[in-house]
């Protein structure tokens, strides 16, 4: 199957073959090869998550910490946790990777569940087993064919199986940085409010500097970077959603000002505010 090609101004040196999300059967599952370019921006969304890596090394910041991944590895987020991919930076950034997005709510009953987002080392057996889930998924939903959302259900409940019995999690990059974890939390339950770096200092009563340094140590982002970067991982999730006009999104993420919205929107995401919406709801 020949690749989907993405809006030129979000192009990359990766080639994606990327399947649309049915509606009924929310189920997205893409294949990417290629040159990595630059770090991703932050991700919020509540669908379950996972990454098998084929080839190539980088690392995912995922919540609070941050995790080196190679290939046989698994990389599982949970939905509602904050997240963004960044390449290796020793390495030529060349990357063969699986991934899989749906929402829990798709699998009936209790759930062999992995108990938080992590990076998992699978050994031969598992990968291999692992890469088969994601090529059977592909598979059922080009060819529809009988059963196919019932075969489709089944390997995602195997995968989550897998990831529960994966058993090696791969070490953070660093130590978890307590000051760092309170921070994310802070900013995560006041986003959408008047936020800097003045704000953090008063409330956690270190200096700014040393608040900036161990921030972005972590992340990878400085804290101007990463509120506005929270801010529209939510803008996107409410224009998804499609209930609020777009200048209500913008006040509902936090943005005080619409035109640095629409600014921050397309630098960051390659669209308008609005182009965003109609392509989540095309028969709107």
């Amino acid at each position: 199957m020949k690749p989907t090609t993405n809006n030129q101004q979000l192009a990359t040196a990766l080639e994606e073959r990327i399947f649309r999300a049915d509606t009924d059967f929310p189920v997205k599952v893409a294949w990417a090869s290629g040159k990595l370019s630059g770090r991703g921006a932050l991700a919020y969304h509540g669908e379950m998550e996972l990454h098998f890596i084929k080839r190539g090394e980088g690392a995912y910041f995922i919540a609070d910490n941050s995790y080196s991944y190679q290939k046989n590895h698994l990389i599982v987020i949970l939905p509602d946790v904050i997240h963004r991919s960044m390449p290796h930076p020793d390495s030529d950034s060349y990357l063969e990777k699986w991934s899989l997005f749906f929402p829990l709510s798709l699998l009936p009953g209790k759930l062999n569940m992995p108990e938080r987002s992590s990076c998992l080392e699978l050994d031969e057996r598992a990968a291999t087993e692992a890469e088969v889930v994601f090529r059977i998924v592909e598979e059922e939903k080009r060819s529809r064919d009988t059963l196919w959302k019932e075969i489709v259900t089944n390997q995602l409940e195997r995968i989550l199986m897998l990831a529960v019995r994966a058993g090696t999690k791969v070490d953070t990059d660093r130590p978890e940085n307590p000051l760092v974890k309170k921070l994310i939390r802070y900013i995560e339950e006041h986003f959408r409010e008047e936020l800097n770096l003045t704000v953090l200092m008063e409330e956690f009563s270190y200096s700014p500097s040393h608040i900036s340094r161990v921030f972005k140590q972590c992340t990878g982002l400085n804290l101007h970077q990463y509120i506005i970067q929270r801010r529209i991982a939510e803008a996107k999730r409410l224009l998804e959603e499609g209930a609020l006009k777009v200048d209500a999104v913008s006040s509902e993420a936090g943005f005080s000002d619409f035109s640095l919205f629409n600014r921050n929107f397309k630098s960051i995401t390659g669209f308008t505010p609005a182009a965003y919406r109609k392509i989540s709801h095309p028969d709107a």
